[in-house]
């Protein structure tokens, strides 16, 4: 159902383009591509409204009740740390911190390396709207990026939703000031970008190795196989 309502989509937004030799400027390609991702969004959100109303209820909930346990836990993690350990600037206060929020962020990094990576491959190589976007007069990097982003939203929720409640209640716990928890939110999408590259870049690293020695093709539609060609796509198509 997903799938046919991205190719209906995908149709809508970009059937009026004409077909020519010459492409569309990146600029008119990225406003082409925002415009089809924002009504991908919205026929998705109508759809989960419309048709699973149950599950998206449950999931909503459960993910604020997972929010709140991890928010108390923290809490009183770091609500014990100021008991029992040091106050706020004390050097075993925050050596203690330290550690947790290295080994807490180490952990995530990790997994969003190979969280992104395996979204990455399954929304470029293993799915319809890939392989009608290639036939439509868009570059293969830009493909390539709008299913990089996709990978960093699907990636990145989960990520927020264990890293929140952790960084909002330590900021409770030490009474932080309050533009600290205006950043909290640039600081998490800063930090998301850099495993989610890694895993990415690792991803297409791979198909494009598997690719020359002719392992996946039973694995990858052909057409997308040509987005194999480009590993680095995404960061020349942001540099250049």
């Amino acid at each position: 159902m997903v799938e046919f309502a991205n190719s209906s989509t995908i149709n809508s937004v970009l059937a009026d383009q004409p077909v020519a030799v010459d492409l569309n400027s990146e600029d008119r390609e990225a406003q082409l591509m925002w415009r089809l991702r924002w009504q991908i969004a919205n026929t998705q959100l109508h759809q989960l409204l419309k048709t699973a109303r149950l599950r998206t209820t449950l999931v909503v909930g459960l993910s604020l009740f997972f929010w709140f346990g991890l928010f108390a836990l923290f809490f009183e993690g770091f609500q014990f740390v100021v008991d029992h350990v040091g106050k706020p600037g004390d050097t075993h206060h925050a050596e203690t911190v330290s550690f947790v929020f290295h080994l807490f962020f180490a952990s995530l990094n990790v997994m969003l390396v190979f969280s992104s990576g395996i979204i990455l491959y399954t929304g470029l190589y293993s799915s319809l709207d890939t392989r009608q976007l290639l036939t439509m007069p868009i570059r293969s990097e830009r493909i390539v990026l709008f299913k990089f982003q996709e990978a960093v939203f699907f990636s990145s929720w989960g990520f927020f939703l264990l890293s929140s409640p952790m960084m909002i209640s330590y900021g409770i716990v030490v009474a932080a000031p309050w533009y600290y928890y205006w950043l909290l939110m640039p600081l998490i999408i800063s930090f998301v970008y850099i495993p989610c590259a890694l895993g990415s870049i690792c991803c297409l690293w791979i198909i494009q190795g598997d690719c020359r020695c002719g392992r996946i093709d039973r694995y990858c539609d052909s057409r997308s196989l040509d987005l194999a060609d480009h590993p680095w796509a995404p960061i020349d198509l942001v540099s250049g």
